[in-house]
C-alpha cells in the first residue's frame, strides 16, 4: 500500500488526526502563495484600468479645450480678413503707409 493509504489507517485506528504530509504541506503553501498573487494582478488590473480612464478623461479635457481655441482663432482669422478685405475695397490706390495706419487701427 501507499504511505498515504498507511498513513490514514494509523490515523483511523488510533483517534489521532492525520498529519499531513510534506508534499501536502507544500501543495498548500503553493496554493496560498498563488492565490496571493492572483489577488495582487487583479488589484493591479484594477488600478491600471484606473489610471487608464483618468489618463483618458484629462486628454479629453485638453482635446476640448484645444478645439475651442482652435474655433476661436479661427474666428479672429475670419475677423481680421474680412476687415483687411475691406481696407482693400475701400482704398485700393492707397499708399502703403497709410495701409500700415488702417492695421494697426484694427489690430486696437
Amino acid at each position: 500500500p501507499s504511505p498515504k493509504v498507511t498513513e490514514k489507517c494509523l490515523a483511523s485506528r488510533t483517534g489521532r488526526p492525520q498529519e499531513k504530509s510534506q508534499p501536502d504541506e507544500m501543495e498548500e503553501r503553493l496554493l496560498t502563495l498563488l492565490a496571493g498573487v492572483h489577488q495582487q494582478v487583479v488589484a493591479d488590473a484594477q488600478h491600471s484600468e484606473q489610471l487608464a480612464t483618468l489618463s483618458r478623461r484629462r486628454s479629453e479635457v485638453r482635446v476640448s479645450a484645444l478645439e475651442e481655441q482652435q474655433r476661436r482663432l479661427d474666428i479672429r482669422l475670419n475677423d481680421l480678413s474680412a476687415g483687411l478685405k475691406s481696407i482693400e475695397k475701400a482704398a485700393p490706390a492707397a499708399s502703403m503707409s497709410q495701409l500700415h495706419v488702417d492695421l494697426s487701427e484694427l489690430r486696437r
